[in-house]
């Protein structure tokens, strides 16, 4: 699962059809494509080839996940009021807000009629469940006006529907597609989302770090549902401010967290693989990425 040496030719899929849209025709789109580190693409792809599944498929899988990804980034800058994204500046500054928006529903419209040509109605109707799962997440966010009184269980909750339902659909599409029995495909399911949520606390906990390809405590500055939030909110009886000597022992209950969530993974993957034993050296390799990742 390194990362992808191939074309998935975003490019072509983004024109295709666009209506004359100008947006459509700037070169940053592109860039802003391109720049993503395509996990969720690599991860059905290395699926699709273990389970034999038509490289046509394959792509198209591949494609969809990546718009659908980037459409829900560029929403996210908007709501989040962030300047940089992949350390360039996000759309959302370069082309205003209204700009945005429709670029990241057309992503997402596009992402639907591509999916459309692999008549699985399974993996449609998963997709479908996935796009309103982001919506609750993105809805429970932004009704979240005070991070610190934010639940731990409502966190991961919020979670497992912004980040965890995504890479379910990673894992599980292209299970789907070639028909795998519906056991391995739950399974499958559950470890994306379960990296969903780990990916989510490891990217609050980079919103603390000097480097990084985001504002440093942009989640603070906006309000943000953070897990190092909530886990000051728990030591902080006003609950609804940051407090810097908090800090430390709040960045260490989150790793706590993120700790425990990293066990349960390992437990899934195991279960998983004992019964599909040819997946063990992919799970071996996204295991290491997951915990080598910081950024």
């Amino acid at each position: 699962m390194g990362n992808l040496n191939i074309d998935l030719n975003l490019e072509n899929f983004f024109h295709k059809s666009n209506e004359g849209i100008a947006l459509l025709k700037d070169d940053s789109s592109f860039i802003f494509l391109n720049k993503g580190k395509q996990i969720r693409a690599n991860i059905i792809f290395s699926i699709a080839n273990i389970l034999e599944l038509k490289q046509e498929s394959a792509y198209t899988l591949a494609r969809v996940i990546e718009m659908v990804h980037n459409a829900t980034l560029s929403h996210d800058d908007i709501i989040d009021q962030a300047i940089l994204r992949r350390g360039e500046t996000s759309l959302a500054a370069t082309y205003g807000n209204s700009k945005t928006v429709l670029l990241g529903d057309y992503m997402l419209s596009k992402a639907l009629v591509e999916l459309a040509e692999v008549d699985n109605i399974m993996v449609i109707s998963d997709l479908a469940m996935c796009l309103k799962q982001l919506v609750d997440g993105e809805w429970i966010q932004l009704e979240t006006t005070n991070p610190f009184s934010l639940s731990i269980e409502r966190y991961i909750r919020l979670a497992e529907l912004k980040t965890g339902s995504l890479f379910s659909w990673a894992f599980s599409s292209p299970a789907v597609v070639a028909n795998l029995d519906s056991q391995s495909v739950e399974e499958l399911k559950t470890i994306g989302n379960l990296i969903g949520i780990i990916f989510q606390i490891q990217d609050d906990l980079i919103d603390f770090k000097d480097e990084s390809g985001k504002e440093k405590r942009i989640d603070v500055k906006n309000n943000n549902p953070n897990i190092v939030l909530s886990c000051m909110g728990l030591k902080n009886s006003h609950k609804h401010k940051f407090v810097e000597e908090l800090l430390d022992q709040s960045l260490k209950e989150s790793k706590e967290i993120l700790n425990e969530k990293e066990i349960e993974l390992e437990k899934s993957i195991h279960n998983f693989c004992t019964r599909n034993e040819k997946y063990k050296s992919f799970f071996k390799l996204v295991l290491q990425k997951i915990s080598t990742r910081t950024y």
